[in-house]
């Protein structure tokens, strides 16, 4: 997946507390340039509590459905939280496609369990947690590091925040160097192909010149017929 917004993926690792318990630290991820868009720390492993980050990404990112881009896809797990009717409206709602990572295959939802494997690595489980506060500090700051210092071998040694702000500039400088199109009608079209192909100019009355056609002769107008 070489393009940013074309999937993103999400998933919830459980970190101990010694006086919360088990806590969530959902995150979302773009698997187009490893972005981490979102990391939430949440003692509630519900439903609406673990989507919302996908939301929140989701509205920061398109700001509405109609602004998300064509074909989004949203790839997770089968946890219960992304198989009920919760995930089921907030795809539908902003018109993502959710898929699910195939059941026994490691690499279904590669991007987030690796990037996961390196928050783990990176910060978890360097050291003890009393409360689910003392969590989020830590990992807003591992967060920042790992989408703006932190280069990564995958992206060719550049930051995700480098790689995501350069793919999504391409498409914007490629449409603002292309020249402004000219109004034409589908006749003009239809002339300026055809002269395309035989490889000769538009006919001097043609519409794309901004000249009428000649007039079609009668049979009262003898100098026509000459």
């Amino acid at each position: 997946m070489p393009e940013p917004n074309r999937r993103w993926a999400t998933d919830l690792p459980t970190v101990w507390a010694e006086r919360d318990g088990l806590c969530a630290a959902t995150i979302v991820v773009d698997c187009g340039d490893r972005s981490a868009l979102r990391l939430q720390v949440t003692k509630s492993r519900q439903a609406p509590t673990i989507l919302a980050p996908v939301r929140s990404a989701l509205r920061e990112h398109s700001g509405v459905p109609t602004l998300v881009p064509s074909g989004l896809d949203l790839r997770t797990d089968h946890g219960p939280q992304y198989t009920g009717s919760d995930c089921e409206e907030l795809c539908t709602q902003w018109g993502v496609q959710h898929t699910l990572a195939p059941v026994g295959r490691p690499t279904g939802n590669a991007v987030a369990e690796r990037t996961i494997q390196t928050m783990k690595e990176e910060r978890i489980w360097l050291a003890d947690f009393t409360t689910l506060a003392d969590l989020q500090a830590p990992l807003a700051a591992w967060r920042d590091t790992f989408n703006n210092r932190r280069p990564h071998q995958a992206l060719k040694w550049q930051t995700p925040a480098a790689r995501r702000a350069k793919r999504l500039a391409a498409p914007q400088k490629e449409a603002a160097s292309r020249p402004p199109r000219r109004g034409i009608s589908r006749r003009g079209q239809g002339q300026e192909a055809l002269a395309g192909v035989l490889g000769a100019e538009p006919p001097a009355w043609s519409s794309t010149k901004g000249t009428a056609p000649p007039p079609t002769p009668s049979s009262g107008d003898a100098s026509a017929l000459t």
